[in-house]
């Protein structure tokens, strides 16, 4: 087979396939019997005839929108005396669900005569009310769809329509409608993930991309270590365990001491001492390469190097100041109480994140028993290149975005910590470092984030969602909702990208509705649309 035959029999599959997707036989004909189901076609064409009551009459096809729900019907023009069948599609906003129950109520008023009311207590089928509609009066009449169900009273304003003498004087075409466009039906819409949005104006910011972590915030971790070697014991018969919420100063544990260990504080306060002997000496020895590094007489790498021993020297300082506080805790609370026995306290209030003793085992003096974090605030440390390093100027804050989660996280404006002032060797990078508050916990120390962080002033422009945005043949498309079944596929072109919206700077108008859930079906729909040879029959 060439290669030009294998291109042909897949590219005849892919059509096959997408025809099937949007109910389509493949003789052309549309395999979704409206007739049966609730009695009317999909074309939309206003000269079209649908089974409205009269068919020789043309269709009026509207879509309303509330805060709640959507409105998409089709029905015959209004005739004096004769009955039309509204074929009403029901959509709520909030997950994109057809109204299943209800009530509908169609009220024509104005023109100088009384109100006329038609209803209808059930749909025919999901989403789909079918009230039929006899004016008695000649004149133009306020149309208004009423939907009452138990959590809903809304009414849809269909606007002014005139009610025609006879069906002789009905306009070929009675309604706007929508002709031509993609058609995907309600009744495929509403058994896929969909959704439309509106395209509104907003404020973007410039931003510049960054990688990051997120980490526990200084303060709000720490390392709970045994300050004399003994035997690990539970309090009140429980032991602690991963994911426990603790207070400060609350008693973790308790340690059975040795008796040869149960009071010697003079060991403690000698490495303390010699702790802090061993970090002035790194903290003076950093000023020192500092001073040189700055009159370039010693390399970067031994200025890092100080930094990093001023970091494990204050580590350690602080291990022997608890470890010798926790004993003088220890000396006090025992006093008239049994000896021997040592409370292990946390030092911030937080949540157990680590558990590394296990109740009755041995454990020498300086082992680690538990870590403690503060997961209600954390720190993202983002990131940035050299080459952007320039570009941070005046830094108002960052949006991230985490594998597992589908909207971004923001911290923020005056979230910023600190912007670091040496590029890394390794990495080439600077960390920018920003609090945040974590919301119901759901980030996790150690998380990798992408990240945008906020520079310059801000400015207003069209927006849609990202997934409204569709890539084909290097070009970006959206597409439009024209009618509530017809849409048309639009060239965009685009501008800032900021917390899950992009700009949108040509292509789409204030107001429009775009589809931000479902596009790639949507598209679909549009290339079987164009298959030669296989055409809607309705």
């Amino acid at each position: 087979m060439t290669n030009k035959m294998k291109l042909f029999v897949t590219t005849w599959v892919v059509m096959v396939g997408v025809a099937m997707f949007t109910g389509c036989r493949a003789d052309g004909t549309h395999s979704h019997a409206h007739g049966d189901a609730h009695g009317h076609g999909h074309g939309h064409e206003t000269e079209h005839a649908h089974d409205h009551g009269d068919t020789s009459r043309a269709v009026v096809v509207k879509t309303h929108f509330t805060d709640r729900t959507e409105l998409f019907v089709e029905f015959a023009a209004l005739v004096k005396g004769e009955p039309s069948v509204m074929a009403a599609h029901l959509t709520r906003l909030t997950d994109y669900s057809p109204v299943t129950a209800g009530m509908v109520t169609v009220v024509l008023s104005g023109g100088g005569h009384p109100n006329e009311v038609f209803s209808v207590n059930t749909p025919s089928s999901p989403g789909i009310f079918r009230p039929t509609v006899t004016p008695e009066y000649k004149a133009e009449r306020q149309v208004i769809l009423r939907l009452k169900t138990k959590d809903l009273d809304i009414s849809h304003d269909l606007g002014e329509l005139p009610v025609y003498a006879a069906t002789s004087e009905v306009p070929l075409q009675a309604s706007a409608g929508a002709s031509g466009g993609i058609s995907f039906l309600k009744e495929q819409q509403w058994k896929i993930d969909f959704g439309i949005i509106q395209v509104v104006e907003r404020s973007f910011r410039q931003a510049i991309p960054a990688y990051g972590k997120l980490i526990a915030r200084s303060g709000g971790k720490a390392i709970i270590t045994a300050p004399v070697a003994g035997r690990v014991l539970s309090v009140d018969e429980r032991f602690v365990r991963l994911g426990d919420d603790v207070a400060k100063n609350q008693t973790l544990s308790t340690l059975s001491v040795r008796s040869d260990q149960s009071a010697d504080p003079a060991a403690l306060q000698l490495a303390r001492e010699q702790a802090r002997l061993s970090l002035d000496f790194a903290t003076a020895e950093l000023g020192r390469l500092t001073s040189l590094y700055e009159q370039g007489a010693v390399a970067e790498r031994r200025v890092l190097a100080a930094r990093k021993e001023v970091e494990t020297r204050q580590a350690e300082y602080k291990a022997s100041m608890q470890r010798l506080r926790q004993h003088l805790d220890h000396t006090g609370q025992t006093r008239g109480r049994k000896k021997g026995n040592l409370s292990i306290r946390t030092p911030i209030a937080g949540t157990i994140t680590r558990v590394l003793a296990t109740p009755g085992a041995f454990v020498e003096a300086g082992a680690e028993l538990f870590h403690v974090a503060d997961l209600d605030q954390l720190w993202l440390e983002a990131r940035v290149t050299e080459a952007n390093v320039g570009k941070l100027v005046d830094p108002q804050g960052a949006w991230f975005q985490v594998d597992g989660f589908e909207a971004p996280f923001e911290t923020g404006d005056g979230a910023l910590v600190t912007v670091g002032g040496v590029v890394d060797e390794q990495s080439r990078t600077v960390p920018v470092i920003f609090e945040l508050v974590n919301p119901d916990r759901r980030l996790r120390i150690g998380m990798s984030a992408d990240v945008r962080i906020v520079v310059g002033q801000a400015r207003s422009g069209l927006a849609v969602p990202q997934d409204a945005i569709l890539h084909q043949e290097g070009q970006e498309i959206a597409f439009v909702m024209v009618q509530g079944e017809t849409f048309e596929r639009r060239l965009v072109e685009l501008g800032i990208r900021e917390a899950g919206y992009v700009e949108v700077t040509s292509g789409l108008d204030l107001g429009e509705r775009v589809v931000d859930k479902g596009a790639f079906a949507v598209r679909l729909a549009g290339s079987a649309a164009q298959i030669p040879s296989h055409g809607h029959t309705h």
